[in-house]
């Protein structure tokens, strides 16, 4: 427990830019006629190529980063990331509480592939070499601040670190705003590192 006490202390404290929603978040699309789509493009600009599109009365779009001048947000689509324009994405609050992990949450990685969820008060952790394993959660700890994205999760024989950081799978296009450490004390593998998103 004294070191993931001195793991915490030594993350650095999350980065609050001019905008008060700190990364990654959930939005919703607003103010697209029911007719309409908003188009997802290639960079943050209305003339980039568009990659994708957004239904008017889509939910639970994850933002992972801004342009500079805040016009335009960054999304996952397809096997890449693209850009929409902010004004067209809405805001109803934090998907981020303390001493609790984000509902959506999902982490995964390769080499070997893994993905970890959290169902039912356990993590759940599947891997071709190690099948399915379930971590009942004993303790979920962040720095105690609001826009703290930083989480320590002790499950049984797993330790979880998630952490603010960009993050690529390494098999697509697409870019995270969390990475995770898992540190395991059975099996032959003790260590995985990955992404996580916080989309439903």
């Amino acid at each position: 427990m004294k070191s993931l006490a001195l793991l915490l202390a030594l993350m650095p404290a999350a980065a609050i830019a001019a905008d008060p929603v700190v990364l990654p978040e959930l939005y919703a699309v607003s103010g697209v006629e029911a007719g309409d789509m908003l188009n997802i493009r290639a960079e943050p600009s209305a003339r980039a190529p568009i990659l994708g599109k957004l239904a008017p009365d889509a939910v639970s779009v994850e933002v992972t980063g801004h342009s500079a001048d805040g016009a335009w947000a960054q999304i996952n689509a397809g096997e890449g990331s693209g850009w929409v324009a902010t004004r067209y994405l809405s805001f109803s609050g934090s998907s981020w509480e303390n001493g609790r992990l984000p509902e959506g949450l999902s982490c995964f990685g390769t080499e070997p592939f893994w993905d970890l969820r959290v169902a039912e008060g356990a993590l759940q952790l599947q891997s071709p070499d190690q099948g399915r394993q379930r971590f009942a959660i004993s303790s979920i700890s962040d720095r105690g601040f609001r826009e703290d994205r930083l989480r320590a999760v002790e499950a049984g024989d797993a330790t979880v670190v998630i952490f603010p950081q960009d993050c690529s799978d390494g098999m697509s296009e697409r870019s995270y705003a969390l990475q995770v450490v898992v540190s395991l004390r059975t099996g032959d593998r003790p260590m995985l590192s990955g992404c996580c998103s916080i989309a439903r």
